[in-house]
Order: structure tokens, then C-alpha cells, then sequence
């Protein structure tokens, strides 16, 4: 896992979301890359939002089950690498959050 939702103020659906499309390939290889999951665990979306104009265009949201390994600082760094990722292809403001879900009550059938 992450369960990855990449939201796009509709504002701008139609100069980025063609550039998120082609891109979420490399950015699924990046999460698995920097969290250690296999593909498989990976999900992402990328969903068409209306937004205030004083807010980033792009929302990323991360949702992981805890590790060892995934530490706050570590996380930032997966955050900060989204965010630079995401803002090259779209030239656009992107806000990544990360949050760790409770591993005793999180249900996932595939």
C-alpha cells in the first residue's frame, strides 16, 4: 500500500490532467521505490475537484499503513519528492498530506 488520491481542481483539468494521466506510472514507480511495496500495493487516482481559488490547484493525499522504516522525516522526504514530481509536470501548486492508518481496524478486499 499507498492508497494514493491525486485531486485536480477541475480549474485545470484540462491543461493538467492528461500530464497526471501519462505520469502515473512513474509516480506509482516512485512510491514503491521510496516505501518498499510491491506494485500491486499501490493504488492511485486522479479525481476532478472543485476548489477554492486561494488553495493549491492539486491535493495529494497519501494513505499508508505504519512501518518501522516510515518515520516523519522519512515521510517528508516521500512528500517532497511527490510535490517536486508532480509540480515539473504540471507546472502548477500541489499540497502533498501523508497520513498512517490504524493497522487493527483497516480492512482492504481486493
Amino acid at each position: 500500500m499507498p492508497n494514493t488520491k491525486i485531486y485536480l481542481d477541475t480549474a485545470h483539468w484540462d491543461v493538467a490532467s492528461g500530464k497526471l494521466i501519462d505520469g502515473l506510472p512513474s509516480l506509482r514507480e516512485l512510491l514503491c521505490d521510496m516505501l518498499a511495496v510491491d506494485r500491486s500495493a499501490c493504488h492511485l487516482v486522479l479525481i476532478g475537484v472543485g476548489a477554492p481559488v486561494d488553495q493549491p490547484p492539486i491535493n495529494v493525499e497519501v494513505l499508508l499503513l505504519p512501518g518501522r522504516e516510515r518515520t516523519q522525516a522519512s515521510l517528508r522526504t516521500v512528500a517532497g519528492r511527490l510535490r517536486e514530481r508532480i509540480t515539473n509536470v504540471t507546472g502548477l501548486g500541489v499540497a502533498v498530506r501523508i497520513a498512517m492508518l490504524d493497522p487493527r481496524t483497516y480492512v482492504a478486499l481486493k
